[in-house]
């Protein structure tokens, strides 16, 4: 197909997801700020209030269905441009998964909890603070506590986060590399899913002034995404467009942010964040250095014709 079908069909799919989320994650940040009735306040672990049978709200719902925006705009563009053909492709990296070299699932499971990790171990020594294992929802009495309750996470987090990967990976990345190389898809990619999730995170890092959060996110965000996004790319790439690597270094990503903590998190905590940038930052970088910018992986970026 030509590049100006694969255009629209990256503008449609940008509109579709903006709109399909924002407009499902605008009561629940309005509701954080006092705009409107708390009903659709979202609890910090929402997420885990599903696993553990906890009573839900409409914020809970609303949660769910914004994150549903990439999937429900690969489809309907996809089944628009491509038809059904097209949108069975869309699952070829899903159902491929037995196919897909082991060592990309230990990668995919080892990454994020060994940047995780450092970080962690990182902010601890910069603050004079305890590591310990197991924060927040993920915390346990004994060490096999927190793996059952990490591997459990994971593997909910996995499930549902197809919501994002179906439209990053599978849609997206596919159509950028056909015409720029996987470094320059990356960026795009990475300024993309920072901004999509900017009503989420208004939510997520609440403060006091409204006006400084919205500054941060909108200038840090995507800098804080584009080495994960590469980290994703190399995954993706490298595998042969496992929609499933991806989706699990998504899950473990995810789950990991809890699985390491501080004695005191008062300060540990946003230095944290700021350890996994730069950790990152230099994992992509080696990335880059090692196998180049035209594909961020040992073998050659997906396209789609």
């Amino acid at each position: 197909m030509s590049f100006g079908l694969r255009r629209k069909e990256v503008f449609w799919f940008l509109v579709v997801a903006f709109v399909w989320s924002w407009t499902s994650w605008a009561p629940i940040t309005l509701a954080t700020y006092g705009v409107i009735e708390s009903t659709y306040a979202l609890p910090p672990t929402w997420f885990h209030d599903f696993l553990h049978g906890r009573p839900l709200t409409a914020g809970h719902w609303l949660a769910v269905c914004g994150g549903l925006g990439p999937i429900v705009a690969a489809h309907v563009v996809t089944l628009r441009y491509r038809g059904a053909v097209g949108v069975g492709d869309l699952w070829e990296g899903l159902s491929s998964a037995l196919q897909t070299p082991v060592r990309w699932y230990v990668i995919a499971l080892v990454l994020p909890v060994l940047y995780h990790g450092l970080a962690a171990a990182a902010a601890g020594l910069v603050t004079e603070t305890a590591l310990t294992l197991g924060t927040g929802p993920l915390a346990g009495e004994t060490t096999f506590d927190v793996a059952g309750r990490f591997a459990l996470t994971v593997a909910a987090i996995t499930a549902f986060i197809v919501v994002e990967e179906m439209g990053w990976r599978a849609f997206l990345q596919p159509r950028l590399q056909n015409n720029m190389t996987a470094l320059g898809a990356s960026v795009w990619i990475a300024v993309i899913w920072a901004y999509w999730h900017f009503p989420y995170y208004m939510i997520l890092f609440k403060s006091d002034s409204v006006l400084q959060t919205m500054a941060i996110l909108l200038l840090f965000t995507p800098i804080a995404f584009l080495p994960l996004t590469i980290l994703y790319t190399f995954v993706y790439n490298g595998s042969g467009g496992s929609l499933f690597a991806a989706m699990l270094l998504h899950g473990v990503h995810n789950a990991a942010f809890a699985l390491f903590g501080l004695a005191s998190e008062q300060d540990g905590g946003r230095r944290r964040i700021v350890f996994v940038m730069l950790i990152t930052m230099l994992m992509a970088m080696l990335v880059t250095r090692i196998y180049g910018g035209r594909n961020l992986a040992p073998r050659q970026r997906q396209i789609l014709e």
